[in-house]
């Protein structure tokens, strides 16, 4: 057992106890990886060989011997949160650290993280990595944005790779924990199913690139095998309406809900369209997502 053990890959997941580290934890454990699990106390319990409930900071970096790859996931997505020093700590200085370390302690030189859609704000669509100029409009996105900026460096500097995935909407099962951050649809489904309002901002038209978190982890394997750095978009690119995604949910339910619009009180943080282009992702990660928004909700029900 010992000797199988360290002849696997060994792969260190962060947010691994959260909604994508979930899934992808099982990812990697199925295909043969040996899973070294970072999370929180609230969580999901992940599928691996060894789980970590603790600080960036506290963990037995000099136990772990070689790590062959880092799935970076964990973050503070509230994107409520004004303070960017709160952001900042959680998403740039914490992390930084990390990676740090496990390039000195580990030997690590493979780093895949999440980054985020949002950084281009309410730039024109769709988003294209290497032309749609970031202009993030919360401090989650900024703070996002300057991850990239430091993961960018770090791999010239120390000849290593790293490569950012900036996400789209992303949905699926095991949000339960997430509360009102779990998405959109998954609310929507819970309000269904119970036959209550669905509130949504004014006029319900803001449109959205949602992607299938099955087709996110697959985007995470396809960027640790590339061989370069980079910044690739992860959506499905084609976006739907908050109208549209609310009444095909009523419609396959059966439900009573209704829809009840309300203002948005922070319309100059909110993004009102979002569309990936996934051009670069097909041609160098061999990247193409598969679910659809109507086929991914027809999964979780």
């Amino acid at each position: 057992r010992r000797v199988l053990f360290r002849s696997m890959k060994k792969a260190l997941v962060t947010g691994a106890t959260g909604f994508i580290g979930y899934h992808l934890c099982k990812r990697l454990y199925q295909d043969g990886y040996f899973v070294i699990a970072v999370g929180r106390n609230d969580e999901n319990t992940p599928f691996c060989h060894k789980l970590y409930r603790e600080p960036f900071d506290n963990l037995p970096f000099n136990s772990f011997k070689e790590i062959d790859i880092c799935f970076h996931q964990a973050a503070n997505n509230n994107t409520l949160e004004s303070s960017l020093d709160i952001m900042q700590q959680a998403n740039v200085i914490e992390p930084s650290n990390l990676f740090r370390n496990l390039l000195q302690q580990n030997n690590c030189k493979n780093f895949v993280y999440a980054s985020s859609c949002s950084i281009y704000g309410n730039q024109q669509t769709p988003f294209v990595e290497t032309k749609t100029p970031a202009k993030p409009l919360n401090s989650y996105a900024v703070s996002k944005l300057n991850f990239e900026n430091f993961a960018n460096d770090f791999a010239i500097e120390n000849n290593v790779k790293a490569i950012g995935l900036r996400y789209s909407n992303v949905y699926g099962p095991n949000e339960e924990h997430k509360g009102k951050r779990a998405s959109m649809i998954h609310q929507i489904i819970q309000k269904c199913k119970d036959n209550k309002p669905i509130e949504l901002f004014e006029n319900g038209e803001q449109l959205r690139d949602w992607i299938y978190v099955d087709d996110v982890i697959d985007a995470n394997i396809k960027a640790s095998s590339c061989n370069d750095s980079g910044i690739f978009n992860v959506g499905y690119g084609r976006p739907y309406s908050f109208n549209y995604l609310t009444n095909t949910i009523i419609g396959m339910t059966h439900s009573s809900s209704k829809i009840k619009y309300i203002a948005c009180n922070f319309s100059d943080k909110y993004q009102y369209h979002t569309a990936a282009s996934m051009n670069k992702s097909n041609k160098i990660l061999d990247f193409y997502p598969e679910i659809s928004a109507s086929e991914g909700i027809r999964m979780m029900l």
